[in-house]
């Protein structure tokens, strides 16, 4: 049996290069709260795109700073892929 990456199924062989794996499940945690109750959103846009608007955005308790994204619903074509 080969050895496998962690605790994870992941062969060692199917990783890449360097040996580090990144799943969304290690990423992105998931929040029943308001975004504007979690975070300070800038109302001034560091850059557009097709999808949407991205500002700059503040932790309200921990005060650190990250970029938002903004997308229109109506945009979206998959929604489960943003759940």
């Amino acid at each position: 049996m080969e050895p496998t990456a962690g605790d994870t199924e992941t062969p060692m062989s199917e990783l890449p290069q360097g040996g580090f794996l990144i799943r969304k499940s290690t990423m992105i945690r998931k929040n029943e709260s308001k975004i504007e109750d979690v975070y300070k959103i800038s109302k001034k846009a560091l850059g557009t795109g097709a999808y949407g608007v991205v500002s700059l955005c503040v932790h309200r308790d921990t005060k650190q700073e990250r970029a938002v994204k903004k997308v229109a619903k109506k945009k979206i074509k998959n929604m489960d892929r943003f759940k």
